[in-house]
């Protein structure tokens, strides 16, 4: 008992020394408040086009007695911003003073921009982060594949960033890209061709010659690596060129058809061009696939086996395709060997998304159209019906809006439309003689507005050459309501946004 009592004093001894010597310290621990600095006058985001001059003129505020504009250094830098918000790649400085005064001299993108502001007595400092995009004049608008008089390729481009259109007609020269396109065109489309940096668009023209991608964010440069080969996985030649680069919905996905065969591309997964899907799984043999893809990024992709007149389906990432088991309960068999495909997209007017198909059947002749609903995992057919349309089976061009599920077509310089819903024929116009170069509904990636836009290219060498208008697409069948148009391109082959 008198060794713990011991024990008990020795700890309470050494607790009070502590205690004492903690109170005696007399050192100068005098503690100041720090004049915090509010950073003001800086928007939310900024918007530069084309090398075009950012202006910011800042305020500060302090919580205690001011300090002049001297007391502190400055610094503006950016980060390239991901969709997502992120920042990657280098720190770009921009300016050092207070007021910003900078010409854009780096390629377009999205960017974080901050203003640094340190205390130069305290070290401290304060920031202020708010977006920045840098874009050329065509980071927005019309992407135009013509055939010149000679036959060569022409890539031109309308802008449309500012209150009116900037037209390149000749949009690799007009741009100092240093390649020329040879062959003969044949289709362009816009994709996103990385996703962890960004939204970063590339151009993608095809012609026989093969198939570049040219940057839209940096001025449409180009170098050898631009060639689509570099994004297929085996051995091809620098002159493939692939019919068409199809994009679906929500830019991860694309695929890519040549000579009856389909490729695939993730951009998330990081699956390249290389391996056909027109396969069935667990198979060695391909099919010759339709060149016709109803699918929303989301959900399976819808394709047609000529050889075998059967729908398959293809899942995201995959390698191959699977059948598309019947029901029994179904309105039409997705084998049938007495019906083609006539045209086929997927749709979101009547559920959340759809493969609209037309098919022709053999023996009689006639034309139907089957609706497959396509989503979140269920698979059926909720329509198939006749289609009774004017002169259908003389249509030259065939289209469906998306967002509404009209089929258009044209005999001649006559346009349709038609409901397979009323089952009722429209004729929305007479462009009498005109020659129709380009017909129909946008069959890449754009934005909901601009997926129900009907696009008419025409051409008359003697008068003007190559014209396109924009046609909205109301609802009830109402007439088409013409909303752009754009002339002075030679004879127009492809159209893209």
């Amino acid at each position: 008992m008198k060794k713990k009592l011991s024990i008990i004093i020795l700890v309470m001894m050494v607790f009070s020394s502590t205690i004492t010597s903690c109170y005696k310290d007399k050192g100068n621990y005098d503690y100041h408040a720090l004049n915090d600095v509010a950073i003001s006058g800086i928007e939310d985001s900024y918007l530069v086009i084309n090398a075009g001059k950012l202006v910011i003129n800042p305020s500060l505020s302090q919580s205690k007695l001011p300090k002049p504009d001297s007391a502190y250094t400055y610094q503006w830098f950016l980060y390239e911003e991901t969709s997502e918000g992120y920042l990657s790649g280098d720190r770009i400085i921009i300016g050092s003073e207070m007021n910003l005064e900078w010409i854009s001299s780096i390629k377009a993108g999205n960017y974080a921009l901050f203003l640094r502001v340190t205390d130069k007595e305290t070290g401290v400092f304060y920031e202020n982060r708010c977006h920045l995009y840098l874009k050329t004049e065509f980071n927005t608008g019309w992407l135009v594949l013509s055939e010149k008089k000679d036959g060569a390729p022409l890539f031109s481009i309308v802008g449309l960033e500012k209150d009116t259109p900037v037209y390149f007609y000749d949009a690799l020269q007009a741009n100092g890209v240093d390649y020329e396109l040879t062959g003969k065109p044949l289709a362009i489309t816009r994709f996103q061709y990385t996703y962890y940096r960004g939204p970063i668009y590339g151009v993608y023209i095809s012609t026989t010659t093969g198939t570049n991608k040219f940057d839209i964010n940096d001025s449409l440069t180009w170098k050898p690596t631009n060639n689509i080969i570099y994004e297929m996985a085996g051995d091809f030649d620098e002159n493939y060129a692939p019919d068409f680069i199809y994009p679906v919905p929500g830019d991860r996905v694309s695929y890519m058809y040549k000579d009856s065969t389909m490729y695939f591309r993730s951009v998330f997964n990081y699956i390249n061009y290389g391996i056909p899907i027109n396969l069935i799984k667990g198979t060695n043999t391909t099919f010759k696939v339709s060149p016709y893809i109803a699918g929303d990024g989301r959900n399976p992709s819808i394709l047609y086996d000529v050889e075998n007149h059967r729908f398959v389906r293809h899942l995201m990432a995959a390698n191959s395709s699977i059948e598309m088991p019947d029901s029994g309960d179904d309105l039409f068999p997705y084998q049938d060997p007495n019906y083609d495909l006539v045209y086929m997209k997927n749709v979101t007017a009547y559920n959340p998304s759809e493969a609209q198909a037309i098919m022709k059947n053999k023996t009689t002749g006639k034309y139907y159209c089957l609706n497959i609903y396509n989503y979140n995992g269920s698979l059926y057919e909720s329509a198939f019906r006749e289609i009774t349309a004017t002169d259908f089976d003389k249509a030259e061009d065939i289209s469906i809006s998306r967002n509404r599920g009209y089929i258009f077509y044209h005999v001649g310089g006559k346009v349709y439309e038609y409901d397979p819903v009323i089952q009722k024929t429209y004729e929305m116009m007479d462009l009498g003689s005109a020659n129709i170069t380009f017909f129909g509904f946008m069959k890449y990636s754009v934005s909901d507005s601009r997926r129900n836009q009907l696009l008419i290219a025409t051409y008359n060498e003697s008068n003007g050459g190559g014209t396109f208008k924009v046609y909205d697409v109301p609802t009830l069948n109402g007439p088409l309501e013409l909303l752009e148009e754009y002339s002075g391109f030679d004879k127009i082959v492809d159209i893209a946004f």
